[in-house]
């Protein structure tokens, strides 16, 4: 069982691994600060709620668009060009901000920062199928990324509260440089796949392919519905903000326990079963969360929420990059990934607006089941047609 153990830890590629995860790192950074990036808004520079969520909401947008938009050509791009572009532009727009006025001028370079982040996203996202196993990589890499983004992010709400929005810009700044040189380092020119060979891409987006896009966007309108309002639940039984934050803290945790899960049981059960045991779990927590029976079961549900979260989303990526070995759907489902995550709180709010916080947690519910039937069509479809491209073992330029 140890040497088992120890061999789901291992990758073919440490450096594919490295290069991915920072690739990665940078492509998401901007959602993991977006509670910071908008209030230093409102402090900074008087930003309303609605003004600054609406600029964080176009550099989000922004990057869910180019990601999906520059996907299907992404192939005849050099990647390590293209994350050097994607980095530069994204540094400049944050250099930029840091000295400019104007809630109209910063939504604007917001704007083309997201393009800069897409850019990145879609390259990083890409390289998946250079692995043997995308799926345990993937896993790999967000354990990778978490532990780290946890450190990070920390002494970045550190440096926003002595300096400013324009100190967290330039924080951004040299976390994007600081992930850039390995990235480009390690993450291959291109993916080894001959123009010739490449199936159309709206054949790819057929069958399992569409199943893995609309999996990917259902539950991450499904994460971000419950992780975006989950403090106000919780306040609404009666939890203090010190007992919300170590909660918070401890779901954070459980994520980790979730990737590590994910890295250790790599196909023993195939791609279905994690994908149905964590739509399951995460949307019994959006359940409790949204409609507690009791305060206990708002607590252990929000505690554990992230280790659903961790238990499907490798498997999802890991199918669309088994599907098309050119990393063309692997970047679009990383930029539908995006798309999603700026839909939740606004699709949430609506309902917990128009109905109720106990109609969202029956919606969900609903919500989780689509994500595992779409999930497991897909993996099932990859199993029975044998549509996967064989893995690339050969060596990486």
């Amino acid at each position: 069982m140890m040497k088992n153990a120890g061999r789901a830890w291992r990758t073919e590629n440490p450096g594919l691994l490295l290069g991915v995860a920072c690739g990665f790192a940078i492509g998401n950074f901007v959602i993991n600060i977006a509670p910071q990036a908008i209030s230093g808004l409102m402090a900074s520079h008087g930003f309303s709620a609605a003004r600054a969520g609406a600029t964080n909401s176009i550099e989000i947008g922004a990057i869910a668009a180019t990601c999906m938009l520059l996907s299907p050509v992404l192939h005849r791009f050099d990647h390590r060009r293209s994350i050097a572009f994607g980095s530069a532009l994204l540094i400049v727009c944050n250099l930029v901000t840091a000295v400019a006025s104007g809630p109209a001028l910063i939504a604007g370079i917001r704007g083309v920062a997201g393009v800069g982040t897409g850019v990145v996203l879609a390259a990083a996202s890409s390289a998946l199928v250079m692995a043997t196993d995308p799926d345990r990589l993937y896993a790999q890499a967000a354990l990778l990324i978490s532990l780290v983004m946890t450190g990070v992010i920390y002494f970045i709400a550190g440096v926003k509260q002595s300096f400013g929005h324009a100190g967290l810009m330039l924080a951004f700044s040299g976390v994007v440089l600081v992930c850039t040189l390995p990235a480009i380092r390690l993450i291959p020119r291109a993916n080894p796949v001959k123009e010739q060979t490449l199936r159309a891409f709206r054949e790819v987006l057929l069958g399992a392919g569409a199943l893995s896009v609309i999996a990917m966007l259902v539950f991450s309108v499904l994460e971000g519905s419950i992780w975006n309002f989950a403090e106000r639940a919780a306040m609404n039984v009666g939890l203090d903000d010190r007992q919300v934050g170590l909660l918070l803290s401890v779901s954070m945790f459980s994520g980790l326990i979730g990737a590590v899960v994910s890295v250790l049981a790599g196909h023993a059960l195939g791609r279905e079963w994690p994908i149905i045991v964590g739509s399951a779990l995460i949307g019994l927590c959006g359940l409790f969360i949204y409609n507690p029976p009791s305060t206990a079961l708002l607590v252990g549900s929000l505690a554990i929420f992230n280790l659903g979260y961790f238990l499907v989303i490798p498997f999802i990526f890991g199918g669309s990059s088994e599907l098309d070995a050119s990393g063309r759907l692997s970047a679009t489902v990383a930029g539908v990934q995006v798309l999603g995550g700026a839909i939740g709180p606004g699709f949430a709010g609506a309902v917990i607006e128009r109905y109720s916080y106990a109609v969202l947690g029956y919606t969900c519910l609903a919500l989780a089941a689509l994500t595992a039937i779409a999930g497991t069509g897909m993996a099932l479809a990859i199993r029975r047609s044998g549509e996967g491209l064989p893995p690339v073992t050969g060596p990486v330029a």
